[in-house]
């Protein structure tokens, strides 16, 4: 790149200061316009550099904002930690992610009376995780993969429930003080897909949920659509966005 063509991020910002999102095209086109002779392997490295910087992140796969927002970061309580450490020791080379209801709390408009732990297992290891917990807790706030007769007479009155599922495979996880934890994109499709577990989420909560998460967090359209669509609900999620205008239509489209 010509001496004095670099672009800071100051620069970006205020070439793409009407702009919410850009892509990597425009964002290519820019560079280009400023030293027609830019490589696009030097293209490639000032994108990682801006990324690395936490300067520019990914709202979807090729396109990008400079909009800073603090990652999500749970509170994780010592009962979860508790649980986690438990099944770690028994079966310490499976798979699985857990969290609790409760982080949904700050997004909602209305408080549920009640609350649940997910604990999300590999499919071969689900089964025995379940019976282990049985003999640690009070076998009747347990259930594995509950019908919706369970939710409807047991779960929905009972203030605390403890609900063991089978871990989507590829589901978007990662480690929160040293916990296995679902992303964010996880949890929003388990709510819009698992209706019945999380009936006290649905409807105009669901919607609030979704646009306070897409307002205060990084979020990453290609991993939501991605594992909506291991869910076989990546239209259905498509379209409620776009009804529900929580995300620019060009995003979903695209």
């Amino acid at each position: 790149m010509k001496q004095g063509a670099a672009v800071n991020a100051d620069g970006l910002k205020e070439f793409f200061k009407n702009k919410t999102v850009f892509t990597l095209d425009e964002l290519r086109g820019h560079y280009r316009r400023i030293d027609p002779d830019f490589k696009e392997t030097t293209f490639k490295w000032r994108i990682h550099n801006l990324k690395q910087k936490e300067l520019i992140r990914n709202v979807r796969r090729g396109v990008y904002t400079f909009l800073a927002r603090p990652s999500h970061q749970p509170v994780i309580s010592p009962g979860l930690k508790k649980k986690y450490k438990e099944i770690k020791e028994e079966f310490p080379y499976s798979k699985y992610c857990m969290w609790e209801t409760r982080w949904l709390n700050e997004w909602m408009l209305h408080q549920p009376g009640n609350f649940m732990t997910l604990i999300e297992v590999e499919k071969e290891a689900a089964q025995s995780v379940f019976y282990f917990l049985q003999t640690r807790y009070k076998k009747g706030d347990i259930y594995f993969k509950p019908s919706e007769k369970e939710i409807e007479h047991y779960i929905s009155v009972k203030q605390e429930s403890i609900i063991v599922k089978t871990l989507v495979t590829q589901a978007p996880v990662k480690e929160e003080n040293g916990i296995c934890v679902p992303r964010l994109e996880k949890i929003l499709v388990d709510l819009f897909v698992d209706k019945s577990l999380f009936i006290a989420y649905q409807g105009e909560e669901l919607a609030h949920i979704f646009e306070n998460v897409y307002n205060r967090f990084p979020f990453n359209l290609s991993t939501l659509f991605r594992y909506a669509h291991r869910r076989k609900r990546k239209e259905q999620l498509k379209d409620f966005l776009l009804k529900s205008k929580i995300i620019p239509n060009e995003l979903i489209d695209s």
